[in-house]
């Protein structure tokens, strides 16, 4: 129905108006849970995230612990081979024997080991950066 002078019906125009903004009410309900929804999944990712790199902070951190006490047993290795080197030899002892075939024998086994930690010393001296 219209009005009297050509005009639209109130009753109508207030229907309508009402029915477009229950839709712009639905449509923003629909996007704010669409957001809550994204906002939470987010939260969620991060907080695994946040975990994941705690648990690799951690690991590292145990790795970094290992390797110190590595060096430091390195360190430790190469100042005894240092002083090892230092002291002065002792004399050999006056043979009172003739040296046998064993004897011979761990001789030449001491010299080997001897050449080994003498080389193991020098192997770990420029691991170090040691210049001796």
């Amino acid at each position: 129905q219209k009005g009297g002078e050509g005009g639209v019906d109130p009753q109508m125009e207030y229907n309508r108006e009402r029915e477009h903004l229950e839709r712009n009410v639905e449509a923003l309900k629909k996007k704010m849970n669409k957001d809550m929804d994204m906002l939470m999944g987010d939260h969620a990712r991060l907080t695994r995230e946040g975990v994941n790199l705690t648990e690799e902070m951690n690991l590292l951190r145990r790795e970094a612990k290992i390797l110190r006490r590595q060096h430091k047993s390195m360190d430790t290795e190469a100042d005894n081979i240092m002083n090892a080197q230092r002291s002065p030899p002792m004399p050999p002892p006056a043979p009172q024997y003739s040296v046998t075939t064993d004897t011979q024998k761990e001789l030449e086994m001491q010299e080997t080991q001897l050449l080994s930690l003498e080389n193991r010393a020098r192997e770990l001296q420029m691991l170090l950066g040691i210049d001796h």
